[in-house]
């Protein structure tokens, strides 16, 4: 019998079982199980992002490669709307956040004179 597993006088278990040999739980054994979940959920997210930034770089070169601007504010209000819509007010800042990962870095030419 190990010392842990011995019964006082008291009839108490006089050490606690060690972090390896405790039950969770049932509150942490949800918690454990749905942080799992999320934490799938936010690696599918940072994959979609990653695809995101792919196309929308493909959309800033055929744009700038036609003369145009690397950005399109009309377009990216809409999507600053959607966002918006369905999220509320962190959804704007969620579609800002997103926006500003997916268009990279802003260089001189591709600012409205607006901007500068």
């Amino acid at each position: 019998m190990q010392a842990h597993d011995t019964v006082s006088d008291t009839g108490h278990n006089p050490c606690p079982p060690s972090e390896d040999e405790r039950v969770p739980t049932p509150a942490e054994q949800v918690i454990q199980g749905t942080r799992g979940r999320i934490d799938e959920i936010d690696n599918q997210i940072i994959e979609l992002i990653g695809r995101r930034k792919k196309l929308s770089s493909e959309i800033q070169s055929a744009r700038l490669g036609a003369g145009g601007t690397k950005i399109s504010y009309g377009r990216e209000n809409v999507v600053i709307g959607r966002y918006s819509r369905e999220l509320g007010k962190p959804g704007r800042a969620l579609s800002m956040a997103i926006l500003e990962v997916c268009r990279g870095a802003l260089d001189t030419a591709a600012r409205r004179p607006a901007d500068s």
